[in-house]
């Protein structure tokens, strides 16, 4: 099958468009701001409070008491030995009774 003649179509002519031209925008100018300035607060003076004087505290003076004697208590060799008195040989003993 023999194929079909496709023609050749002239390429169509596109005009050339002349680029637009911009107009020229100038910089916008910023005002410039003008920095704050803060005043300066004076300090405030505190006035100087005198210290209060304190009377110096003196201790009384204790009085001195006499010391008093303290008895000496004899030591237990120092004691003088108990006499038991010696019983008759016939002092009845009584009997206890047996549980």
């Amino acid at each position: 099958v023999p194929k079909p003649e496709v023609p050749v179509l002239p390429k169509p002519e596109v005009p050339e468009l002349p680029k637009p031209t911009l107009p020229e925008v100038p910089n916008p100018t910023i005002p410039e701001i003008p920095k704050h300035t803060i005043p300066e607060i004076p300090k405030p003076t505190v006035p100087e409070v005198p210290k209060p004087t304190v009377p110096e505290i003196t201790k009384p003076e204790l009085p001195t008491l006499p010391k008093s004697e303290v008895p000496k208590i004899p030591e237990i060799h120092d004691l003088p030995k108990p006499t038991i008195p010696e019983l008759p040989k016939d002092f009845p003993i009584p009997s206890l009774p047996h549980p």
